[in-house]
């Protein structure tokens, strides 16, 4: 429920103070909420009878559930595909259906289900020195035996510090 719907308690109370005979702003104040509102949940109950909220009105939705989860598994299966992309398998799958589905829809769909697209990071190229270097690494080594590669340590993660270990960093004497 929306916070600026007024909860059912409220409007049965705002229904009975209004058949006292009290008007729509004291019926407010006591409520503490605006006029307009008391004066929406009056209208409303007149029309309906009824202290329950009425039924939303709106578009109806072009998906069905089953179609947003065939969006959704369609973009994990191939994350390079674009939204436009997407529709355009969806389309063509319910051709016989007059309820063409855009591409804005399809990008809604992704974001409510979790998927957000996102753009790579841009990896550094290797320059001719480093790849050089590389070279002449690979030509140095490759006599090695596999018992002597495997007592090296490969690690291609950043250096990081624990707390307190940097050298260089001393603590403040207070």
């Amino acid at each position: 429920m929306k916070t600026n719907q007024l909860i059912k308690e409220k409007r049965v109370a705002i229904i009975t103070l209004r058949n006292e005979g009290q008007s729509v702003w004291k019926i407010a104040k006591t409520f503490i909420v605006s006029p307009s509102g008391v004066a929406k949940t009056i209208k409303c109950y007149n029309e309906t009878g009824t202290h329950e909220d009425r039924p939303r009105k709106g578009r109806q939705r072009v998906t069905f559930a089953s179609e947003d989860e065939f969006i959704r598994v369609t973009s994990l299966r191939n994350c390079k595909l674009s939204a436009a992309q997407i529709r355009g398998q969806i389309n063509a799958t319910q051709s016989s259906s007059s309820r063409p589905i855009s591409r804005t829809t399809v990008q809604r769909r992704l974001h409510k289900s979790g998927l957000r697209g996102q753009i790579a990071a841009m990896k550094p190229l290797l320059r001719r020195g480093n790849k050089q270097e590389r070279f002449v690494w690979a030509k140095k080594h490759k006599e090695r035996t596999l018992d002597q590669w495997k007592s090296v340590l490969w690690s291609d993660e950043s250096k990081f510090e624990i707390f307190g270990s940097n050298p260089t960093c001393h603590p403040v004497s207070v």
